[in-house]
C-alpha cells in the first residue's frame, strides 16, 4: 500500500484505473471502491491507498498544489500502513467510480466531428485548490474534438482506452491508452479518433482562478492532419 499521510498544501486524487476493488483511505475511514473509481483527498486530510489483492494493481495519482510547485508531505507512524483497517460500507468520503452508463451525448464537441459523450466527474466546488475540473469522455471511432484552446485554464489529457491521434499547437502525435499529454496555457489542442475503436480521456483542468473557465474555438476537426 501507500502508507497514510497529509498535505498542507495541495489536495489528492487517487485514480485506480482497472476493474479492481482496492481499500482507499481518507481521514482515517477506509472502504473498498469498486474500480474503475476515484477518491478526492481534501487538503489537510489524511489519506493513502491498499492493494488486497493477490496480483498488482495500476493507480494514478493527481496532486494540484494551492501554490504553484509547492509540495509537500507527512508520514505518519510505520503502523499506519492501513494493511489492516476497519471497512466501512457505503464509503465515508467523496469518491466516484469511472462509469461508461454515466456518460452524455454531446454533439460537435469544440466543433470537432460528430459527437462524443461525456461525464463531470467533478468541478472546482469540490476543491479548495484552483482545481477546474475532472471529466470522462468517451471518443467513438472516426469523430473528434475540436481544435481548441484556453487562455485562463491547463489541462491534461489522459488516455484511458484506446488511441488516436493528439494535436498540440500544430504537432499532431499518435496516443495511446497509458500516455498523459500536458495542454499548457494558451497553447491549441484537441484529439481525433482514428483507430477504428472507441478511445476514452480523463481530462484533469487547473484554472488561474478558481471557477473560471473558457474554450476558444478554432474551427478544425482536425480529421485532416
Amino acid at each position: 500500500g501507500l502508507g497514510e499521510h497529509v498535505h498542507r498544501k495541495m489536495e489528492e486524487m487517487y485514480i485506480v484505473l482497472e476493474p479492481a476493488a482496492c481499500e482507499f483511505t481518507v481521514s482515517g475511514r477506509t472502504a473498498v471502491l469498486p474500480g474503475p473509481a476515484h477518491a478526492v483527498c481534501p487538503m489537510g486530510a489524511s489519506h493513502g491507498i491498499y492493494n488486497p489483492l493477490d496480483r498488482p494493481v495500476e493507480f494514478m495519482n493527481i496532486g494540484v498544489a494551492s501554490e504553484n510547485r509547492q509540495y509537500d508531505a507527512v508520514d505518519f507512524a510505520k503502523e499506519n500502513d492501513l494493511a489492516s483497517r476497519k471497512l466501512e460500507s457505503p464509503p465515508p468520503f467523496l469518491w466516484n467510480h469511472i462509469d461508461r452508463n454515466a456518460l452524455r451525448e454531446v454533439p460537435a464537441y469544440y466543433k470537432g466531428k460528430g459527437t462524443m459523450f461525456v461525464r463531470q466527474l467533478w468541478l472546482t466546488e469540490g476543491f479548495r485548490t484552483n482545481w477546474g475540473f475532472v471529466n470522462h469522455y468517451l471518443l467513438p471511432a472516426g469523430n473528434s474534438i475540436g481544435y481548441h484552446r484556453h487562455e485562463v485554464m491547463e489541462e491534461v489529457y489522459y488516455i484511458f482506452s484506446g488511441a488516436g491521434r493528439l494535436t498540440i499547437d500544430d504537432a499532431t502525435l499518435p496516443v495511446k491508452a497509458g500516455d498523459a499529454v500536458s495542454c499548457p496555457l494558451g497553447s491549441a489542442h484537441g484529439f481525433y479518433n482514428n483507430s477504428g475503436k472507441d478511445t476514452e480521456i480523463i481530462s484533469i483542468a487547473v484554472a488561474m482562478e478558481k471557477g473560471k473557465y473558457d474554450g476558444i474555438v478554432l474551427n478544425d476537426d482536425l480529421t485532416k492532419r
